[in-house]
């Protein structure tokens, strides 16, 4: 369980160290990792003073990283919008057209 614990606040310190440059799969990894922990810790796994203190430390970090999250799920709300917009553009111009209308322009 040390190791995990360990394991777990490595990575979230390096993550929070290039934030800026980060990925949303790099997040999902890190996330992944922390249910692990928490699921062994609901399990009845006694821990110990340095686990607990790097729990603690692991903790402080969750701001910044939520606020990584939000800009993430942003970016991807922005993203479907233009999607959806552009496909109502899109079914807009072409219910305004009939397929067995005709369309005659004259020179004046």
């Amino acid at each position: 369980m040390e190791n995990v614990i360990f394991e777990l606040y490595v990575k979230t310190k390096q993550l929070v160290e290039h934030l800026d440059h980060s990925e949303s799969d790099e997040l999902l990894a890190l996330i992944e990792l922390r249910e692990d922990v928490i699921n062994q810790l609901e399990s009845g796994i006694l821990v110990s003073e340095e686990q607990k203190q790097l729990l603690r430390e692991i903790g402080e970090f969750d701001e910044v990283l939520l606020t990584k999250m939000h800009f993430f799920k942003d970016e991807a709300s922005q993203g479907l919008n233009k999607i959806n917009n552009n496909r109502l553009q899109k079914q807009v111009y072409e219910q305004a057209y009939a397929s067995e209308s005709y369309f005659i322009d004259r020179r004046e």
